[in-house]
């Protein structure tokens, strides 16, 4: 309860009038932008890894096992390094993990450039190019929801609608760059865009809630002190999370998910050409994706705001309607309508649901987590793209037959609903949005000293009170 004494205060302590109600920045809107830029331009240049694995095949002329698996370790390390990223922008800021995202894609693409060896493309392309997705992909939705705490759903849905756009974009702008500027050239290129992402990371003021949080950790402490501080605490925070059966289960759907959806990302233009269409027909019901993708993130986002529906029972509730729209797809495939059709509709069941697990990890987790329990569910989500895939290959050796091949697909993306059912069952859930956290700070304020001594100073009246 707030004293006299402190309501006299709120006029000079605006931290303190943040107990009354979150008061949301006008800058706010700048963080939601440069988060929807960071996307567009790093996290979502996985999904032309296709167009650089057909070049590097015609550039090197070396195994197609080998170079499958430099792509796929690029396209899974901006899930698999989620941990990484975390803990950067625990021990640092969400600015600092985007600007690094930034210096990263600049060296790993343009090191590629002049790579005469293909395995070295494991280190430059597959694992510094990819670790730059990773921070990207981190560091800008964390700060969505340090700055947007009850419209979380909402704004990162508009912010991952930047990797929507991106699918839709990059495969045919990197195709143009390699056949104007051959594979080096593009790779110079795509470095040059991804750089961008450090204008971008210096747009992402940390919030009152970070700075706040960094003063602590620095608190009576050397630097490194206060970074083995930040680093052991993510530890243990990561020993309490896991053992969570709510967030457990919820990686388990994520796993099974992520599977089921990059069995369809790399089987499915295959499939599309077994059944009569020519290779533009396939690449334009995979770019349909996209399209569908970019819609249902925006419409998924405003829809789950709604503390009447909640994201979690759309997350299930859209996971299985993918379920069972893949169960159409031996139907759909034979013509150039219905393979249109199922591009759109993939996109839209999958693409929005990727833009909730930001949100669901927020609310299992709370905002004080929320990062590390976001760099576990991404985890668990780069696994999933990493095994979903030889999973299906091995089934398609055996029978020979991509029907077998999207059924196990279809059981993937059932079982992925019934962990995301069991998730809601007993969740006990450490942060609302009618008492979060971040109520406590005043989110128009950013890297002000004099704002982290208000807010110690308003521990002290609340002493003084007692």
């Amino acid at each position: 309860m707030v004293s006299g004494k402190m309501a006299d205060e709120n006029v000079d302590y605006p931290a303190v009038a943040g107990f009354q109600g979150t008061r949301r920045s006008k800058y706010a809107w700048v963080v939601l932008l440069a988060a929807f830029l960071s996307q567009f331009l790093n996290p979502a240049l996985s999904y032309a890894v296709g167009v650089f694995h057909v070049s590097l095949l015609d550039r090197f002329h070396d195994d197609v096992t080998l170079t499958a698996w430099i792509g796929s370790m690029h396209s899974c390390m901006f899930a698999l390094a989620g941990p990484i990223a975390a803990l950067v922008t625990n021990i640092f800021n969400c600015r600092t993990c985007v600007f690094m995202s930034g210096i990263l894609g600049f060296v790993g693409f343009g090191v590629s450039a002049f790579v005469m060896d293909i395995r070295v493309l494991f280190v430059s392309y597959a694992f510094v190019a990819g670790l730059a997705q990773a921070f990207a992909q981190v560091g800008s939705l964390v700060v969505i929801g340090y700055y947007f705490p009850k419209d979380t759903a909402l704004a990162s849905g508009i912010a991952v609608g930047g990797t929507a756009l991106g699918i839709f974009v990059h495969p045919p702008l990197i195709q143009m760059f390699i056949e104007w500027y051959a594979l080096p050239g593009a790779f110079l290129m795509v470095g040059a865009l991804a750089s961008h992402c450090c204008i971008f990371g210096l747009m992402m003021r940390p919030s009152s809630y970070e700075v706040l949080r960094g003063a602590q950790n620095r608190s009576g402490r050397t630097k490194k002190g206060a970074i083995f501080f930040a680093a052991f605490g993510d530890m243990t925070t990561y020993k309490n999370i896991l053992s969570d059966f709510p967030f457990i289960a919820f990686m388990l759907s994520t796993l099974l998910l992520a599977m089921g959806y990059s069995v369809h990302i790399l089987f499915l233009p295959d499939y599309m050409k077994f059944n009569g269409a020519s290779l533009q027909e396939a690449s334009l019901s995979i770019s349909t994706i996209g399209i569908g993708s970019f819609v249902s993130r925006l419409l998924l986002g405003i829809l789950s705001n709604d503390k009447r529906v909640g994201p979690e029972l759309i997350y299930s509730g859209t996971v299985g309607i993918t379920a069972v729209t893949s169960l159409l797809l031996p139907f759909l495939v034979k013509t150039v309508a219905g393979r249109l059709t199922y591009g759109a509709l993939l996109g839209v069941y999958t693409g929005g649901v990727f833009a909730l697990q930001s949100t669901i990890a927020l609310d299992i987790a709370g905002v004080e987590h929320f990062a590390i329990a976001y760099g576990a569910v991404m985890f668990f989500l780069g696994i999933g793209f990493l095994i979903g895939p030889p999973i299906a290959g091995s089934i398609f050796e055996l029978t020979n037959n991509f029907s077998y091949v999207f059924v196990c697909s279809s059981v993937m993306f059932f079982a992925s609903v019934t962990f995301g059912f069991l998730s809601m069952l007993g969740r006990k859930t450490t942060a609302h949005h009618d008492n979060n956290v971040l109520d406590h700070y005043d989110l128009a304020a950013t890297e002000d000293n004099s704002l982290v001594m208000k807010e110690k100073n308003m521990d002290i009246l609340n002493e003084n009170d007692s």
